[in-house]
């Protein structure tokens, strides 16, 4: 899909595909030679691909068996003393109760300390946190110990970097 072809200036273009953001910029005078409504439709284009972002994280996989596996986006990591919180997302091969096949949440884990909670999170009813969203909940949840050899000590290794 076409969003923006500025034929006024042959050198710059921005392409955005139903895909994803697949975003081709040739930039040679780009500003130079847009101006009025071409500057408004490439800020209302820009805005759009940016509210496409979050859908598009970059989900690296933990730890998975066969009815579960868990991602992370990396790049969510965010240090706070001594805890962490990330991104998760938890793809289930099986519906939930609720019609869930994901959930995406904001975890924290307290590094020194061995704990973890849910800061908040969301049920959707397609795989990867897509289709529509059938619950969410802002409340953090109390505190809980790490279990060896669990989904929740593979993640604290992993964000705690031990």
């Amino acid at each position: 899909m076409q969003l923006l072809d500025a034929s006024d200036c042959p050198n710059a273009q921005l392409v955005i595909s139903l895909s994803g953001i697949d975003m081709l910029k040739r930039w040679k005078s780009f500003n130079q030679c847009l101006h009025g409504e071409s500057r408004v439709r490439i800020v209302l284009a820009m805005l759009v691909a940016l509210a496409a972002a979050p859908a598009l994280a970059a989900w690296e996989k933990m730890v998975g068996n066969g009815n579960i596996t868990i991602y992370i986006d990396p790049m969510t990591i965010k240090i706070n003393g001594g805890n962490r919180s990330v991104l998760a997302l938890a793809a289930y091969n099986e519906l939930l109760p609720n019609g869930a096949r994901s959930m995406r949440g904001m975890m924290e884990y307290d590094c020194k300390g061995g704990r973890f909670r849910t800061l908040s999170f969301s049920h959707y009813a397609e795989p990867l946190a897509e289709g529509k969203l059938l619950s969410e909940n802002d409340v953090p949840s109390e505190w809980s110990s790490v279990a060896p050899k669990t989904f929740a000590a593979e993640a604290l290794a992993h964000v705690c970097g031990k």
